[in-house]
């Protein structure tokens, strides 16, 4: 997939989103719902990495 493709805000919200998402996990008091966000997280940098890895 090319940049081009995809929606400019994908990369230029990227470190807010993170943070975004950081904030979620050490705000969360359940640990359950901790977990999930702690996943999303980790679904998002693996996403983003596969961007990277395959657009150079």
């Amino acid at each position: 997939m090319k940049n081009a493709e995809i929606p400019d805000d994908f990369f230029t919200h990227k470190n807010s989103w993170l943070a975004a998402l950081d904030r979620l996990v050490a705000l969360e008091p359940n640990d359950d719902d901790k977990s999930y966000w702690e996943h999303e997280r980790n679904a998002m940098v693996r996403a983003y990495a596969e961007l990277e890895r395959t657009d150079g």
